[in-house]
């Protein structure tokens, strides 16, 4: 395993088991539970972590959707000058491979600082995976939209499960890096 992100990690179980199997997992959330929640649960594992010589590692950093946005000032400035001042990221403060995901999406308004989130942390032909409860169809349609109209190829697994949805967001590897797709034009497209 290489650099992994989990959003929405509440208290961090994904990333303290991928890092027991050998992953480098930042975790991430809204500052105030990663200083809270996550920071308690990973503190309290963080022997089992190195106890498996697997070399894994958790890092927690805060990360807010809404800093993706525009021109990304604030995801510069509070997310990646942390990631890129910590000495031993796998990733060295450039995309990640892996974005790990689960319930992230409540209502609409939530859709798209997703979409922009990951678009900034996944590199080309990286995977976005995803549990998604089922709620309303409109949010689940345009949320698949949403990706696919940023250059995603959208994947739903099959469950056995009607409630829960389980997704694969692939990134383009042919996408330039340099053209995001800005999150107004994404907007514009789901109305």
């Amino acid at each position: 395993f290489g650099g992994t992100v989990e959003r929405g990690g509440g208290v961090g179980l994904p990333s303290i088991a991928l890092a027991s199997l050998g992953a480098h997992a930042v975790v991430t959330d809204q500052p105030n539970i990663v200083m809270k929640a996550t920071k308690e649960n990973v503190d309290r594992n963080i022997e089992t972590i190195k106890s498996c010589g697997n070399g894994g590692k958790v890092t927690i950093l805060p990360l807010e959707w809404t800093w993706t946005e525009g021109d990304a000032k604030e995801f510069e400035e509070k997310f990646l000058k942390q990631l890129k001042a910590m000495p031993d990221t796998s990733t060295d403060g450039r995309m990640f491979d892996l974005i790990i995901g689960s319930d992230l999406i409540f209502h609409e308004k939530a859709i798209n600082p997703l979409v922009s989130t990951v678009r900034r942390l996944l590199a080309a032909g990286g995977e976005f995976l995803m549990s998604h409860k089922n709620r309303k169809p409109i949010v689940r349609e345009r949320m698949e939209k949403a990706f696919k109209d940023a250059g995603f190829v959208v994947e739903e697994m099959e469950t056995r499960f009607k409630l829960f949805s389980i997704y694969r967001f692939t990134k383009d590897k042919s996408e330039n890096l340099g053209k995001e797709q800005q999150p107004e034009a994404i907007t514009k497209s789901l109305q």
